[in-house]
C-alpha cells in the first residue's frame, strides 16, 4: 500500500520510541503517508494511543501479531521507519527480507545510508527522505534490491553455517 508506513518493535525508552510523539504527526502532516501502523508492546504504547485519538484511522496500533502475519503486513507497507538508536536488527532484517525500504533517524552501523536504508540527519531530513521514497522510483527499487542482498547474507542457514564453523574451530583448538 503506497501510502502506509510501519514500525514493529518494542515501545520503550531503550528503543527511543518516545520520538514517535513528534515524528509521527510530522510524517502524517508533511508526507504522502495516509496510514502509519505501529506493532509492539511497551510503555510508549500510551504515546501511540494518544496519537490514534488525534489522527483517527491514520494511526493504527497493534500490541502484537504472529510473525507470519507481521511479515505480510511489513511487505504490504510502502516503507518502514524506525527511531531505534541501538539494536533493532530483527525489524531491519524483516524489512530487508520483505523488500520494504527503511527510513531511520539513527544508525548504529547496521545500514549503509543511501544504499540499503535512508538515515535522516534530523527531523526535517526524515520527512525529506520519506517524500523521496514516494517521488524517486529508482531510489525505492535500489533500496529494495540492496536491502534484500543484505538479508541474503544473514539467512538462518548462513548464520548457522558460520556458528557451526566457529564451534568446529573451537573444538579443534581444545583437542590440541
Amino acid at each position: 500500500y503506497k501510502y502506509r508506513g510501519i514500525y514493529v518493535g518494542g515501545l520503550r525508552p531503550a528503543k527511543n520510541t518516545q520520538e514517535f510523539e513528534k515524528t509521527l504527526p510530522d510524517i502524517l502532516e508533511k508526507t504522502f503517508t495516509k496510514e502509519f501502523i505501529v506493532v509492539g508492546p511497551g510503555p510508549h504504547a500510551s504515546i501511540i494511543k494518544k496519537l490514534e485519538e488525534k489522527f483517527g484511522k491514520a494511526i493504527k496500533y497493534i500490541p502484537q501479531m504472529p510473525k507470519n502475519k507481521l511479515c505480510t503486513l511489513i511487505s504490504s507497507s510502502y516503507y518502514a521507519y524506525t527511531p531505534v538508536k541501538t539494536g533493532g536488527w530483527g525489524f531491519i532484517g524483516d524489512c530487508w527480507g520483505t523488500k520494504t525500504p527503511i527510513v531511520m533517524t539513527h544508525n548504529d552501523g547496521y545500514v549503509t545510508n543511501g544504499l540499503n536504508a535512508l538515515v535522516a540527519q534530523n527531523e526535517d531530513d526524515l520527512i525529506r527522505n520519506i517524500n523521496r521514497l514516494g517521488e524517486d522510483l529508482k531510489l525505492y527499487q535500489s533500496l529494495q534490491k540492496n536491502g534484500y542482498k543484505e538479508y541474503e547474507k544473514r539467512t538462518p542457514d548462513i548464520v548457522g553455517d558460520i556458528l557451526y564453523s566457529i564451534f568446529v574451530k573451537t573444538l579443534d583448538r581444545t583437542k590440541k
